[in-house]
Formats: structure tokens, sequence, C-alpha cells
């Protein structure tokens, strides 16, 4: 994927604290992201005082989500900060551990990425952009499927992780690293690089 993290744009890194377990949504409040799959997912933990979310980005659903965490009785749980800034995305996010994202079509997943960079675990649906970016120990990734499968696959990882914060904080530095050893601009110039070098040494047919 052409996509890579400027590590002075993303120099926080996740610091949770303690208490419940802190997540975080970023994109666009549209219904191929799944915010709403999202929330839903996460009503059991949030209801019961063991999660709290973050809700980052602006679209047409937003009105229908702050009524849906509402109606679910989770309204104090839920936090809808709106557009922010590309520049202060970072101060929310980092406080989570996990960022939970069941989009259903993504090309490139930057903002995927973009969480990783900051030590955030990723939990995602396997398909596309996000899925070619989660790799092996990297963060979790859950069958594409219907809205109900993917709910119901949401709320089940959700409940493991919320009793595993050690091995939720490893993943999120295992992908920290990952992003800063793979994904800087810098780190993409040397990988086209290095494939212009064998091409170049490759002999003409």
């Amino acid at each position: 994927p052409e996509n890579a993290i400027d590590p002075a744009r993303f120099s926080l890194q996740s610091s949770p604290g303690e208490g419940p377990l802190r997540a975080c949504f970023i994109g666009r409040m549209v219904p191929y992201k799944g915010p709403d799959m999202l929330i839903e997912a996460a009503a059991p933990l949030l209801r019961d005082g063991r999660m709290v979310l973050d809700m980052i980005g602006d679209g047409p659903l937003l009105p229908g989500l702050r009524e849906q965490a509402q109606a679910l009785g989770i309204e104090g749980a839920v936090h809808f900060h709106g557009w922010l800034a590309h520049s202060e995305v970072q101060n929310v996010a980092a406080r989570s551990a996990l960022f939970a994202f069941p989009s259903i079509r993504e090309f490139g997943g930057g903002a995927v990425l973009e969480a990783m960079a900051l030590g955030l675990a990723p939990l995602i649906v396997d398909y596309a952009g996000p899925g070619e970016l989660v790799g092996e120990g990297l963060g979790h990734k859950l069958p594409l499927g219907n809205r109900a499968a993917i709910i119901a696959r949401f709320t089940e990882m959700l409940k493991q992780l919320e009793q595993d914060r050690e091995g939720l904080a490893a993943t999120g530095q295992r992908a920290r690293a990952h992003v800063l050893d793979h994904f800087t601009w810098p780190a993409k110039a040397q990988q086209i690089a290095a494939i212009y070098a064998q091409v170049s040494r490759t002999p003409a047919s």
C-alpha cells in the first residue's frame, strides 16, 4: 500500500493508564467504516464501565451515532470528538490502547497505520489495505462477514482484549516498531530504490 507516516507527526506513544480499556476510532462517520457497528459491539463493555471509546471524525452518521449511544445507555462512555486537525489527532488517540476499526471497504488503511505508529494495537476487519498492514503479531484481524457477524466477532474480541492488557500493550509496541522500521517515508524510498537497483541488474531478455 502506498502509505507511510512522518514520525514527527506521530511522536506520542500509547499511554492508556489504569482503569477501563480505552479504544478509539478514527475516520469519517460513514456507513462503510462501521462506526455504528463498533458502538453496538462495544456496548456491553461500555455499559459495564469496563471500556471507554473515543470517536474521532465527522460525517453524516454522527447525529445518529450520538442517538445510538444514548439509546444504548452508554453516552457517558463514548466521547464524540468530531473533526480534529491532523496535528491534534494523536493527542486523543495516544490515550488509547486499542484502535477499533470495523471498516469493510478500505483501500490503503492510512488511519490503521497512523494508529499503529502511536503504539495502538489494531482490531480490524481482514479486508484490503488494513488486512495487508496488520501482519502476524501486529494486531487482530477478524473475518469479513455480514453486519451481525462483524458485531458479534468484535464484541467477543473486545471482551478478550479487555482481559489481556499486557498482551494488548505488547502488540501495540510491536506494531509501532514495525511501522517505524518499514513505513516511514525514508524507509519507503529505500524500498523503491532497492527495487530499481534489482531491476537495473537484471539482463534484458
